[in-house]
């Protein structure tokens, strides 16, 4: 799996708690940067359990309550879900701010891999 950012993006690296930070609403802009547009998958997906439980350390059905919490309190939203990898390798493509993960082997001159730290 990769994590990819839009080619405009100056981002080389990224490190666990940026990628904790931004997918759980708390990190919105990068530094200097520009607003921050996580994408995600539908909670369906394989791929979207695999990168939580794996880059985020995080439960996904932990992850869906959050989500539930922040929503009603009005404290933000979670990052736009998209149904597969193709659509979201073509959001962070078009999105200066777009940062989302998909199968290594998908990522082209599109976009930019970044380094997990």
């Amino acid at each position: 799996m990769a994590v990819i950012v839009n080619p405009a993006n100056p981002m080389k690296e990224i490190s666990q708690t940026q990628l904790v930070a931004i997918y759980m609403g708390k990190m919105t802009n990068f530094e200097g940067n520009g607003a921050i547009r996580p994408v995600d998958y539908t909670d369906s997906s394989g791929l979207k359990k695999d990168f939580y439980e794996r880059f985020l350390d995080k439960d996904i059905e932990k992850i869906k309550r959050y989500w539930v919490k922040i929503i009603f309190s009005g404290r933000g939203s979670p990052p736009k879900a998209l149904d597969k990898p193709s659509d979201v390798l073509g959001f962070v493509a078009e999105n200066d701010g777009g940062i989302g993960y998909i199968p290594k082997e998908m990522v082209d001159g599109r976009v930019k891999e970044l380094v997990l730290k």
